[in-house]
C-alpha cells in the first residue's frame, strides 16, 4: 500500500510544486513557510469570514486584545491596559503609542471609523453581529438608529476609546481581539476603497506588512518596521500557499516547501497521527450540512431530523477522515468549561424511515431529488458521496454531490442558492455563544433562513444572564431547540491536525488551533 502513495506523491510533486516555487525566481527565501487549505475571501477584516483569512488578518492588523497561544487568554495588544466598571457594562481601553506601516499614528478615532464601517447598514460584513454588543449597535446596522453618537463606542481622546456595552457580555475581551474589530486605515480604505488591500496599497498596523498577493496561490508577509512590538517579531519573511488539496499541501510539507499544515490525507493519517512533527488536540470546530429553509421539504423540521438519523457519523469518522475526529450528535463541541455536552440526534435508520413517512414520504416516495454541494478537497468528496449514499440506502430519496469551487460555495451559502450545502463553524471565542449566537432569526452567519422565536429568546436571554450556570442552562436549552428542529446536520467535531517541523517554535496545541505568526520563531 505504501509504494503506491509513493509514486502518486511523486508524481504529484513533480506536476504541480514547480507552479508554486517558480512564481519570482530570486526572491529571498522564507524564514517560515504555511498552507492555506482555501484562499481567502478577503484581507479587509471587516469582510473576512474564513479562518485562512484570519490567520493573516492577525499577521497584517492588531486589535484591542490579542490572545495568549497556550491559554487563549485575552492580553494586551494595541491596548496596553483597560478598566471595566463594577457593572461590567462600561469599558475604558488606554491605548499604547503605535503607528501605522506608513508613519501615522493610530488612534482611538480609527477604532470608531473602523466599528463604524463594520456596522454600517450598507456594509455585507457578516460578522456585523459581533457588534452588536455594543449599546445601540444592532439598532444602527439595521436602520433602525441614524446617529452613530449613539452607539457605544467613543474616542474620548487620541490615546482613549470608551466602550459601553447592551448588556453585561464575559467574553467581550475574546471578541475584541477577533478580527473583525481590528482597526483599518481610514485613509487608505477610502482612497484606494475596493482596491486598498492590494499589496502596493495596503496600510497595516500589525507585524507584518503584505509585499505580494497572488490570488489563488500565494502571499508573501515580511516584518513592519512600524510595528509596535518589532522586537518580538523573530520571522522576517513568511510565506502563505494556498490549494484545495489536502494531498498537494501534504506533498508540499514532505518536500520542505512548507513547514506548517493544518491538515493531512486521511488515506494516511493513522501513520502521520504516530509521528513526532504531527500536534494533534481537540478543536472547537463542528463539520456540517446546511438545509435551505426555502426547498421543500426541507423547511419540514421532520424531513431534517429523518435526514441526520440516517447518517452513519461513527462510519465517516473511522473509515474516512480517521484522525480522531468525533462524531457530532449536537452542534456545540465538547470541551467549553462550564457547558454540557448535550447527547442530540443519534443515528437510527428505522426512526429515520418512520420520520420520514410521517412527513409523508413513506418509503421516500414522492420525495423530490435534491442536491448536496460541497467545495474541492479530497475528504470532501469522500464524505458528501457517503452521506448520499446513506441517505439513498436508508431512506430511498435520491442525493446527489455535486463539486463547486470554494468561492463559489461561499456565495451560493451566502445567496442561499442551494439544497444542502457543506459547511462548518470553527468558534471566534471560547464560549458556545459563539455557535449558538449565529442561528438566530436573520443572523449574519445564519444563511438557512431558519427561524424559532423560542430559541431567540433564550439566545436573548442568556446574554442579559449575569450567574454564569443560569447563563449556559439557557444556551444548553437553546441548542435542544437548534438540534431538534433546527437547519443543520451535524456529521463531526473537528480535531486539530497539524503536521508542523521540528525546528519551528511558538505553535501550541489548543481547542481553537489558534497561533499568530508574530508569536513563532526558530531553532
Amino acid at each position: 500500500m505504501k509504494k503506491p502513495l509513493l509514486i502518486i506523491v511523486a508524481a504529484v510533486v513533480a506536476a504541480g510544486l514547480a507552479a508554486y516555487l517558480c512564481f519570482a525566481p530570486g526572491r529571498k527565501p522564507a524564514d517560515f513557510s504555511f498552507v492555506l487549505l482555501s484562499e481567502q475571501k478577503s484581507l479587509d477584516p471587516a469582510i473576512n469570514t474564513t479562518l485562512a483569512g484570519g490567520r493573516v488578518i492577525r499577521a497584517l492588523f492588531e486589535g484591542l486584545a490579542g490572545l495568549n497561544p497556550r491559554t487563549l487568554a485575552p492580553e494586551p495588544a494595541l491596548a496596553r491596559s483597560w478598566e471595566i466598571s463594577p457593572d461590567r457594562l462600561h469599558y475604558t481601553f488606554f491605548l499604547r503609542p503605535a503607528r501605522w506601516s506608513n508613519g501615522t499614528p493610530v488612534s482611538a478615532h480609527d477604532f470608531v471609523y473602523s466599528w463604524k464601517r463594520l456596522l454600517d447598514p450598507l456594509s455585507t460584513a457578516e460578522y456585523d453581529y459581533m457588534l452588536f454588543y455594543l449599546k445601540n449597535g444592532a439598532r444602527f446596522r439595521k436602520g433602525q438608529l441614524a446617529d452613530f453618537d449613539s452607539v457605544g463606542v467613543h474616542a474620548q481622546n487620541d490615546s482613549t476609546l470608551i466602550v459601553d456595552l447592551e448588556h453585561p457580555t464575559p467574553y467581550f475581551l475574546d471578541i475584541a481581539a477577533f478580527e473583525s474589530l481590528f482597526p483599518v486605515n481610514r485613509a487608505c480604505v477610502e482612497k484606494y476603497r475596493t482596491l486598498w488591500t492590494r499589496p502596493e496599497n495596503i496600510v497595516c498596523n500589525g507585524p507584518y506588512t503584505l509585499t505580494f498577493h497572488q490570488l489563488n496561490h500565494k502571499l508573501r508577509l515580511e516584518k513592519n518596521p512600524a510595528y509596535w512590538n518589532r522586537a518580538r517579531v523573530r520571522l522576517a519573511i513568511v510565506d502563505a500557499y494556498t490549494c484545495e488539496g489536502i494531498n498537494t499541501a501534504f506533498n508540499m510539507y514532505e518536500t520542505g516547501v512548507a513547514d506548517l499544515i493544518d491538515d493531512f490525507p486521511s488515506a494516511i493519517a493513522d501513520t502521520l497521527l504516530k509521528r513526532k512533527d504531527a500536534m494533534v488536540a481537540p478543536y472547537l470546530g463542528t463539520y456540517l450540512y446546511r438545509c435551505n429553509m426555502a426547498t421543500p421539504p426541507l423547511d419540514n423540521p421532520l424531513v431534517r431530523r429523518s435526514l441526520e438519523m440516517a447518517v452513519n457519523k461513527e462510519e465517516i469518522v473511522r473509515h474516512i477522515t480517521k484522525g480522531g475526529e468525533v462524531a457530532a450528535t449536537s452542534f456545540v463541541p465538547p470541551g467549553l468549561p462550564g457547558y454540557p455536552t448535550l447527547t442530540g440526534v443519534l443515528y437510527n435508520p428505522d426512526s429515520a424511515r418512520s420520520l420520514l413517512a410521517q412527513a409523508g414520504f413513506p418509503k421516500g416516495k414522492g420525495f423530490p431529488p435534491l442536491q448536496l454541494l460541497y467545495n474541492t478537497s479530497e475528504n470532501h468528496k469522500k464524505i458528501a458521496e457517503a452521506v448520499c449514499y446513506m441517505l439513498r440506502k436508508e431512506l430511498a430519496i435520491s442525493l446527489d454531490p455535486v463539486n463547486v469551487e470554494w468561492s463559489v460555495l461561499q456565495e451560493k451559502m451566502r445567496t442561499r442558492d442551494y439544497q444542502i450545502i457543506r459547511g462548518s463553524w470553527i468558534g471566534d471565542y471560547t464560549d458556545p455563544n459563539t455557535f449558538l449566537d449565529m442561528f438566530v432569526t436573520n443572523g449574519g452567519n445564519n444563511q438557512t433562513g431558519w427561524s424559532n422565536s423560542a430559541y431567540d429568546s433564550l439566545i436573548a436571554l442568556a446574554g442579559q444572564t449575569l450567574n454564569p450556570a443560569q447563563r449556559m442552562d439557557r444556551l444548553a436549552a437553546a441548542e435542544k431547540i437548534l438540534v431538534a428542529e433546527g437547519p443543520l446536520i451535524n456529521v463531526y467535531f473537528y480535531v486539530t491536525k497539524f503536521l508542523i517541523k521540528p525546528r519551528i517554535k511558538g505553535v501550541y496545541p489548543n481547542i481553537r488551533g489558534y497561533f499568530n505568526i508574530a508569536d513563532m520563531y526558530t531553532e
